[in-house]
């Protein structure tokens, strides 16, 4: 025991004793412990120095234990600096505040700041070297709003985590700036769920807008505009599908190879309209336009528009009907001919055939309803030289006219020529003009019919050469005379002369 310390000439002393331990060593620590059993050590530093008092008698637990200088001090003043090689460094039970110089304070150990208490840096660099744990529940403030300063993370920052329920969210009010790594391109990676965007989106030059092509996610837009200042391709079997508003097509358009253009659906198509020309093929590559339904073509205004087909057949498989006033014209100086089917033709204008050309039917019966004239110095001929038809004319005909003087004609016959009578027996004449009649052949009249000339007139009845026979009676009325030209035998009469009676003829001088 510290009390059984021998005083001078090996006496003993009671009371307190005072020990100084005093360590001259420049590198080694020196560790003072009492012998009471769980006894106190006190560390002295190299080349210093401690002072301990031993109690030789005293009360309880103070006997025989080495009293190191007191803990509690009503103020410490170090001069060069404060080193502890263990133990717990306490204040906790001072309200005070812990004030250091202004060199830099090194924790060796973990920084516990506990309950409610805050901590609170200068305005200088605040360095963390470790992994900084926030717990639960609890936020991390830079700045305060509007007056925040920038934070520099060289790290990577994660946000919540995976398992179910640690999602956590990112609220950033301000602008959000990403910039690349000298060299390297940065991306920007979000989860799975909706992203909003609430502001105006704005992708850099260069850069693009990409959805994975193989995934089935959606690009939908607002109500705004949406102007696409680059190429759009739709991949693939993928369709474009507008709105109910109009779409303007401000370019040209180009449908590929072998791909359709289909406005509407069949019996529900809008209407389509085309203020430019429409070509259909090209010069190298036909191409067949087929409409199911009306063809209306109408005019621009004052101006007229036409119908150009190429050089093929033309099929119209319906009825065509060409409007009040306008032509149906083939060019007058073309070879191409105009046919129609088994129907009806029905031409309800003139008809003029031009130049030198020529109008030939079937070999049906030919109708013509109305006057028919031919042209001045123009033959009208039925067949050929000996196969004429039967020409059959069921009313007056007229040859020549008597509207001026010279307009009558002649009417030159190359074959019989008969007059019949009605088929009720109406009987029928024939009458001529006063200028003469030259009968070429033998002229008969039929029994029971007369020969007459009017006897009013002055007109002769003269025969040829030939031998003429009366055989009917022979009537001279009366103040008319009966001329015999002087002739030898100019009469001869046939009559026997035992004939009864004196009605035979004489011959007289």
């Amino acid at each position: 025991a510290c009390s059984s310390a021998k005083w001078i000439r090996s006496a003993s002393r009671s009371g307190a004793w005072q020990y100084t331990f005093i360590n001259v060593d420049n590198t080694y620590t020196v560790s003072v412990t009492d012998n009471s059993g769980s006894g106190t050590t006190y560390k002295v530093p190299p080349y210093g120095h401690v002072t301990a008092y031993c109690s030789a008698s005293g009360v309880g637990a103070t006997t025989n234990k080495l009293a190191f200088p007191s803990t509690t001090l009503p103020t410490l003043s170090v001069d060069n600096g404060i080193t502890m090689s263990s133990g717990a460094f306490d204040a906790s039970a001072s309200s005070g505040n812990f004030d250091t110089s202004t060199g830099t304070v090194t924790l060796g150990g973990n920084t516990v700041i506990s309950g409610l208490s805050t901590f609170t840096t200068g305005g200088g660099t605040v360095d963390i070297q470790g992994a900084v744990t926030v717990a639960n529940s609890k936020s991390i403030t830079v700045g305060s709003a509007g007056n925040g300063g920038a934070v520099t993370i060289y790290g990577n920052v994660v946000i919540g985590e995976t398992g179910t329920g640690n999602g956590r969210s990112l609220t950033l009010n301000g602008d959000f700036t990403q910039a690349d790594v000298t060299g390297t391109t940065s991306s920007f990676a979000t989860g799975t769920n909706t992203i909003g965007l609430n502001g105006h989106v704005t992708v850099a030059s260069g850069k693009n807008l990409v959805m994975t092509a193989t995934g089935a996610g959606q690009f939908t837009t607002g109500t705004g505009t949406v102007t696409l200042n680059g190429n759009t391709i739709v991949a693939g079997s993928g369709t474009f599908t507008s709105g109910l508003g109009a779409v303007s097509l401000k370019g040209a358009v180009t449908v590929d190879p072998s791909i359709t253009f289909t406005v509407g659906s069949a019996g529900s198509g809008g209407a389509t309209t085309l203020y430019g020309n429409v070509v259909i093929g090209d010069s190298t590559g036909a191409a067949s336009c087929t409409v199911n339904g009306n063809i209306v073509q109408a005019d621009v205004g004052a101006t007229q528009t036409t119908i150009t087909s190429g050089t093929g057949a033309v099929n119209l498989n319906g009825d065509v009907t060409v409007a009040t006033g306008k032509n149906l014209h083939m060019t007058a100086t073309g070879a191409g001919t105009f046919q129609t089917g088994t129907g009806s033709v029905s031409l309800n204008g003139n008809v003029q055939v031009g130049g030198s050309s020529t109008f030939s039917t079937g070999t049906g019966q030919v109708n013509l309803n109305g006057p028919t004239v031919v042209a001045d110095s123009q033959p009208f001929s039925v067949g050929s030289a000996g196969n004429g038809g039967i020409v059959q004319l069921f009313g007056a005909t007229t040859v020549g006219s008597t509207a001026i003087n010279g307009a009558s004609s002649s009417l030159t016959v190359y074959g019989d020529v008969s007059f019949n009578n009605d088929q009720d027996g109406t009987a029928k004449t024939f009458s001529t003009a006063t200028g003469q009649i030259d009968f070429n052949g033998h002229v008969a009249v039929a029994a029971n019919m007369n020969l007459i000339m009017a006897n009013t007139g002055t007109g002769q009845f003269q025969t040829g050469t030939g031998t003429v026979t009366l055989s009917g009676n022979t009537n001279v009325v009366t103040g008319a005379t009966f001329t015999l030209d002087s002739f030898t035998n100019i009469v001869n009469c046939n009559h026997a002369s035992s004939d009864v009676g004196d009605t035979f003829c004489k011959a007289s001088r």
